[in-house]
């Protein structure tokens, strides 16, 4: 069920299509995300594989798979929580498209806070019309990012079936259709909200049927729901505990469900100790191993050097046991006020996704997760009964709340990046507006600077960067913020994706492929990937157009020549000369010469194409 060692998701597997089926169009829900994660998305949606894999810098694999999901993918997250990137790299300009930044509706407190994936599939080789129709729904408690932190996430399967939709996923379904009304521009999200009522999902092993989608925040009220009033237990894992004010609020509505059984807390030890023993004195107490947090050395997939990674908790799961059923809960609510509200029934603040499922106890019950998470060695297992401890805290509290209000303010504004062509070729400058609302608060500073290039601004109503080359021009700003009181400091890094202008026409994209693809024979090496049936993930990783000499390309005619490879593409595989066709059209809009002797060859094959 939740064992460590034995039940594990792929994040990357669980994005592959079924067998028979392709990825029609997806679209992701995260507070904050990572870039370089998020190039690596592609990857297991278009390859079929898993994330891992040397996916640093600028490769043919990652331009190939941004490429082909063009106009398919949509993430939606919290405006301004975009990580920095240790190293710029020109393919983010691709992800651009795919980003719809959120601005939370429950003021400077909360949140854009659900974590899921949704994912449409179609049958493979059937005309759109016959073709059958598959959805799949991730709800995880992790960010979009690498982050190594224990989490849950579960996986449904989902198909259409108008007579049998579930009535109690409502809520979902408006939120859902809600979100995807947001970006006009994602051109799959009318049928997507056409079938969202028809859909069931096929609950996992050892549950039983009746999967419910519960959201939170809002109108929607609280994204967890427990009927019983006076359960038999009640286990709650969280990360994060405390609410505005250091109250514990959440936890007592929590613990109004049981008033004489056990209730047992799982979170982080620093978490713990901060809310301290008196408040959860009614709590069994319980955080991750420190041998756990602290273990793991990993080769850092997107930098050069080898360091360690806490593996703390972010996993969030609420079960309240009653009689042989248990109850569960889990996805991207904490045990806060502003996640699930208070003890006098105030609505949460932040936007949430949970699942609710339900269970015999002696198949997903509280004792039996008990026993696999603390084991009978207590130096081994996941989670150690907690130790408190004193701490020494420093007040910023107040500090907090400021920057907090800052952010939204500055997350609120609009922001406008035009783009205006110089007399040198491929030369702009760059003019930054904003009407965000000016003076910010007492002590409070703000710089503005560019991913790509050097140059920071104090924030004013207008910026500029002059002399920019186009694939260095970037809608993803950085934001520094420093507020400094009564000798205490806090900071916070926000990335704003600002609304952009190219003066001519946006051809970033072109400028990007003309420089990887810049020769011919890493023209005709692209080429020989496309051929492949089932695409190999590690042959388009190791053609890498930052270190590439050539030697991975041959002429059209060696012992292993091209004319074979289209030969038999168009006698077995005809639809894979389709992504030829649309690679010519992408190299040739972008100026790239194609070499005259493979175009002689393709229009003998490109006949093949309109048959």
């Amino acid at each position: 069920m939740l064992t460590p060692e034995l039940d594990r998701l792929d994040y990357g597997e669980q994005l592959n299509p079924p067998e028979g089926y392709e990825l029609d169009s997806a679209i992701a829900t995260t507070y904050s995300l990572d870039l370089n994660t998020l190039l690596a998305v592609p990857i297991a949606l278009c390859f079929n594989d898993t994330l891992d894999g040397d996916i640093k810098g600028e490769k043919l694999a990652l331009l190939e798979a941004i490429g082909q999901l063009k106009g398919r993918l949509k993430v939606f997250y919290q405006k301004g929580n975009i990580a920095y990137p240790p190293k710029y790299n020109r393919l983010y300009t691709l992800l651009e498209p795919c980003l719809h930044p959120v601005v939370p509706e429950g003021g400077e407190f909360s949140s854009f806070h659900p974590k899921l994936w949704l994912l449409r599939f179609v049958e493979s080789n059937k005309p759109e019309r016959k073709a059958n129709v598959a959805y799949r729904l991730i709800v995880l408690s992790r960010n979009l990012s690498f982050d190594r932190s224990w989490d849950v996430a579960l996986s449904l399967d989902g198909k259409k079936d108008k007579g049998k939709a579930d009535p109690y996923n409502n809520d979902w379904i408006d939120f859902l259709k809600q979100l995807l009304s947001r970006d006009k521009t994602f051109i799959p999200a009318q049928i997507m909200k056409r079938e969202l009522n028809q859909l069931v999902w096929q609950a996992p092993n050892k549950f039983h049927q009746g999967i419910q989608l519960r959201v939170g925040g809002g109108s929607y009220g609280r994204p967890i729901e427990i009927k019983q009033q006076d359960n038999d237990k009640l286990l709650v894992v969280s990360p994060f505990l405390k609410s505005t004010g250091g109250g514990i609020n959440a936890l007592d509505w929590l613990a109004g469900y049981i008033p004489q059984g056990g209730k047992y807390l799982f979170s982080r030890a620093e978490e713990l100790n901060a809310v301290g023993e008196q408040k959860l004195s009614g709590w069994k107490c319980f955080a991750i191993n420190e041998g756990i947090v602290n273990a793991e050395e990993r080769l850092e997939l997107n930098e050069d050097v080898i360091g360690q990674q806490a593996q703390n908790l972010h996993a969030k799961i609420i079960i309240n046991q009653k009689g042989d059923i248990a109850h569960w809960h889990l996805g991207s609510a904490n045990a806060t006020t502003a996640a699930l509200g208070d003890v006098n029934n105030k609505r949460p603040r932040n936007t949430e996704m949970m699942v609710r499922m339900k269970g015999h106890k002696s198949k997903v019950g509280i004792d039996l997760l008990m026993q696999q998470w603390l084991g009978e060695n207590p130096g081994s297992s996941l989670f150690v009964e907690h130790e408190f401890e004193e701490i020494e805290s420093v007040e910023t509290d107040g500090l907090d709340k400021i920057l907090r209000k800052t952010v939204h303010q500055i997350i609120s504004a609009s922001w406008k990046l035009a783009c205006t062509q110089e007399q040198q070729e491929n030369k702009y400058t760059l003019i930054l507006t904003t009407d965000l609302k000016l003076p910010l608060p007492e002590g409070t500073s703000v710089k503005i600077g560019q991913l790509a290039i050097s140059g920071v601004h104090v924030l004013d109503k207008q910026m500029e960067w002059l002399g920019v080359d186009i694939t260095n021009i970037s809608a993803l700003i950085p934001v520094h913020i420093s507020l400094n009181r009564y000798g205490v400091c806090v900071e916070k890094l926000l990335i704003i994706e600002a609304e952009i202008e190219l003066e001519g026409g946006d051809s970033r994209h072109e400028y990007i492929l003309k420089s990887m693809v810049d020769s011919e024979d890493k023209l005709l090496n692209y080429v020989r990937l496309l051929l492949q049936v089932h695409p190999n993930k590690n042959d388009w990783l190791s053609s890498d157009s930052d270190d590439s000499d050539g030697s991975a390309s041959s002429p059209i005619f060696t012992d292993s020549p091209i004319f074979e490879q289209l030969l038999m593409a168009s006698s077995r595989h005809p639809k894979v000369l389709k992504r030829i066709e649309l690679l010519l059209k992408r190299l040739t809009a972008s100026g790239v010469a194609i070499p005259e002797d493979f175009r002689v060859l393709w229009v003998h094959f490109a006949k093949e194409i309109k048959r």
